[in-house]
């Protein structure tokens, strides 16, 4: 069985080698010091603060008012990110709270394009949730080729977050839902042995289960929901005050229910093709 205290040190001393090599620390990373914000010129505050009382406007709203509130706010905050491009970590917090408002609005190709624009403006600061708001928004598109690209690109910004630990969920699941199956497997297979918490682990082999009882092996599926029970087994030992929710965890994933109706209905076509031979018979 896994020692997730063992591991967690493992984690938090690759983050620290990731980022001496990458020089790009994330507040993710329990082992790095949170970003400080950048210091902005008075015409950036003030472009920011004129868009986020936009923002502050959507607040209390629902349907169509909501709707025309975040259209305006995310345009106020585009405008912002035009007008102070010349101070690019400026714009870069203009471009991604423009892109979180458009993803409120349902525009997925204008949150992409912000999200982007964020990622390359402040690398530092939005390179990788950038890319991962992007990626989601490229499979809501369904361009699918594309989120996977850009799915892994968010990873390997700082393979030892918790955003990447996501990202690399989401390359399985875009790859099952393309119909590639084996191919969504081995990518969830690996995103299991990246998880570096009990969540991750169930959140990962829930999603590989999933897949292993649509490609129909229900053996493998079976075993690998053994393993998320015994990786919560072992996780309970060392945090026992964890318990209640790890088993609540457990008990919602929905490879669960999925596999139980394969088997279910491979038992039940078993009974009907012995009863059909013994008929015939």
């Amino acid at each position: 069985m896994r020692n997730w205290k063992h591991v967690w040190i493992c984690a938090a001393t690759l983050a620290c080698a990731l980022t001496a090599q990458d020089g790009a620390p994330s507040t993710e990373s329990a082992a790095q010091p949170a970003i400080k914000r950048p210091m902005l010129s008075e015409a950036s505050r003030t472009a920011l603060a004129a868009a986020r009382a936009d923002a502050m406007k959507v607040r209390g709203l629902e349907g169509d008012a909501q709707a025309a509130a975040l259209d305006a706010a995310a345009k106020s905050y585009d405008r912002a990110a035009t007008e102070i491009v010349a101070e690019p970590k400026a714009a870069a917090q203009a471009a991604f709270s423009a892109a979180e408002l458009w993803r409120r609005h349902g525009s997925v190709e204008k949150a992409e394009r912000c999200y982007m624009t964020a990622a390359q403006l402040d690398a530092e600061r939005y390179a990788q949730r950038g890319k991962l708001g992007a990626a989601d928004m490229q499979r809501r598109a369904e361009k699918h080729e594309m989120a996977l690209a850009t799915y892994r690109d968010a990873a390997a910004v700082d393979p030892t977050t918790a955003r990447a630990q996501t990202a690399r969920v989401w390359v399985g699941r875009v790859l099952q839902s393309m119909g590639r199956d084996v191919d969504a497997v081995v990518a969830l297979r690996a995103a299991v042995a990246t998880a570096t918490t009990p969540s991750q682990t169930i959140e990962a082999i829930n999603f590989l289960a999933g897949a292993l009882v649509a490609g129909g092996d229900l053996e493998a599926a079976a075993r690998a929901l053994a393993q998320a029970d015994a990786a919560v087994s072992t996780a309970i030992v060392e945090q026992p005050e964890e318990s209640e929710r790890l088993h609540k965890a457990l008990e919602s994933m929905t490879a669960r229910r999925a596999l139980q109706r394969a088997q279910d209905k491979s038992t039940d076509a078993a009974v009907d093709a012995q009863q059909l031979e013994e008929q015939r018979g």
